[in-house]
């Protein structure tokens, strides 16, 4: 047996054998982190298990017309977005058994009787002059945003606005996809947001270390994967005869959108309060790397990965069975996940109709994540490394950016997503373009907001 014949085989056991850990390890991670994914309390989970929201409006306020507005700004929010759900008071709140909900909560400290009979336990401190979250912020005019476990349910999620006065709520520049675990305003100015982490039943700013066994085990599996797809791959160029000057070219498109991504985009989002959730945080930077390429005239003649390739019964046939092999690993995932990730993104498309949001979801994401990753990247670092440090570094990035914002998360996440990467990486040097590995991406991302959808979160 020739040895790539046997390299194959090996990496086919490898793959088994990260998925024999992984899928276990996302119901482990699932259950154990309740609703803050990712290790941390996050706001725009508390919205993702949409049959399960509750709303609670205050009816202490001093300020009644206020308090008026605050209810009429909360009913919006649940006629926009969770559609029959319930708004009900916080006296009620406090009579009701709600261990089974996720709450989103309105009012101040003094006017929502549900918030003050739990402020004690919030991991922050509101008063009067000042605000006590990651530091403190004097002054006695701020509003703050949160995600907190549900007091009767460690495992459901709470969101609470609030401020230091009730004239002080709304206008927020906030979108609540973002992974965050709280946001504090001055006005309509973000002046701080960042997370909390679990650890048990309590909080800390700082990030545990936490690592079992299989955590450790999974990440050495997927690099020795990686190492296979590199040997095998080989040190080649995609391109026979490519000159330095064309791969400096193609190295350009990377730092170009590198360039705009790190220190364009992040910068002006930060001054500007622009959304960066989903679809943004991709698609503000394509948009903005295009547009250079339209105007520059070496980018748009160097301009070479944006194509489709070939289309033959072999790649065709290939990206049938991956696409087949993503949902079906990905329906072994802990479905739970979805519903909390999705759910805040998913509801801005629902009005089209499930099956077209999943097709519409799906093909976008997959579109705008596989220019950046199998595209301008995998292009670029191509040109430096060969195909083999393209294939494997853009799967292993690819892993690493869903460990807290993508789906799946965890640990877990990583390596099922990093093996997916590698699969898509190798689909595109085969078919030497960009669609085919769109399309198996995008039956994965419909599996997904398909499991979103039907979820029952635990």
């Amino acid at each position: 047996m020739s040895k790539p014949a046997i390299a194959v085989g090996v990496l086919v056991i490898l793959a088994a054998a990260i998925l024999a850990i992984a899928l276990p390890l996302s119901h482990f991670e699932g259950q154990s982190l309740g609703f803050s994914r990712g290790g941390f309390a996050d706001i725009g989970s508390v919205y993702g298990d949409r049959a399960s929201v509750v709303f609670i409006v205050p009816t202490q306020e001093g300020d009644k017309s206020a308090e008026a507005k605050i209810r009429a700004g909360a009913e919006s929010d649940r006629d926009r977005m969770f559609k029959d759900r319930p708004v009900i008071t916080d006296v009620a709140a406090l009579q009701q058994d709600l261990s089974s909900n996720n709450l989103i909560v309105f009012g101040t400290p003094s006017g929502n009787a549900w918030l003050a009979h739990y402020l004690d336990q919030l991991p922050v401190r509101i008063e009067k002059d000042r605000l006590l979250v990651d530091k403190e912020y004097s002054g006695g005019d701020y509003q703050l945003i949160l995600a907190w476990r549900n007091p009767q349910n460690p495992r459901k999620g709470v969101m609470i606005h609030t401020a230091q006065r009730v004239e002080d709520f709304g206008g927020v520049p906030l979108s609540l996809r973002e992974p965050t675990s709280y946001v504090i305003a001055e006005g309509r100015t973000i002046v701080g947001a960042g997370n909390y982490y679990r650890v048990g039943l309590s909080w800390s700013f700082k990030r545990p270390a936490t690592f079992t066994p299989m955590q450790v085990l999974l990440p050495v599996l997927v690099l020795i994967a990686s190492s296979i797809v590199w040997w095998l791959a080989g040190r080649s160029q995609p391109e026979i005869g490519m000159t330095d000057e064309g791969k400096l070219r193609r190295m350009t498109h990377g730092f170009t959108f590198l360039f705009i991504s790190v220190w364009v985009v992040v910068p002006l989002q930060s001054i500007f309060g622009w959304p960066g959730g989903w679809p943004w945080h991709f698609l503000v930077p394509l948009a903005a790397y295009f547009a250079l390429v339209a105007v520059i005239s070496p980018l748009r003649k160097s301009l070479g990965w944006l194509k489709v390739g070939r289309l033959s019964a072999g790649t065709i046939g290939a990206t049938v069975m991956a696409a087949l092999a993503f949902s079906a690993v990905l329906l072994g995932t802990d479905r739970a996940q979805y519903a909390r990730a999705i759910g805040s993104n998913g509801a801005s498309f629902l009005g089209m109709g499930v099956v077209l949001t999943i097709v519409v979801f799906s093909l976008l994401n997959a579109a705008m994540e596989e220019f950046v990753f199998r595209g301008v990247a995998f292009d670029a670092v191509g040109a430096l490394w060969g195909t083999s440090g393209a294939i494997v570094l853009t799967a292993l990035t690819f892993g690493l950016g869903h460990y807290a914002g993508g789906c799946p998360c965890g640990i877990s996440g990583i390596c099922i997503v990093a093996l997916g990467g590698l699969v898509l990486g190798g689909l595109r040097f085969w078919s030497g373009g960009i669609a085919l590995p769109i399309l198996a991406h995008a039956a994965g991302d419909a599996t997904i907001f398909y499991m979103a959808v039907h979820a029952n979160a635990p």
